[in-house]
């Protein structure tokens, strides 16, 4: 009897794993203006990276206000076009 049990519990588990599989996480596209196609974030450099994090961070702070927000180097991958737009949010 330990046999046949030990086998359909790894039979549930193998199929458990096939349906999590399925997901693995999010896919973001981002657009950087109106005219240029959507990209996987994966695609993107790394001061686009920064600028999406941080878009998505001052989304949150919209919705769910923090009292206190640290933010430390978030201008080393950003050139100077993101830095000013950064600064001027």
């Amino acid at each position: 009897m330990g046999g046949s049990s030990s086998s359909s519990a790894a039979a549930a588990k193998s199929s458990n794993l096939s349906s999590v599989d399925n997901y693995v996480g999010i896919s973001v596209k981002v657009a950087f203006g109106a005219n240029s196609p959507p990209q996987i974030i994966t695609q993107l450099s790394g001061g686009q990276k920064t600028v999406v994090a941080l878009a998505l961070i001052f989304a949150i702070q919209k919705t769910d206000r923090g009292y206190f927000y640290l933010f430390d180097e978030i201008d080393a991958n950003l050139d100077p076009a993101y830095r000013t737009a950064i600064a001027s949010a």
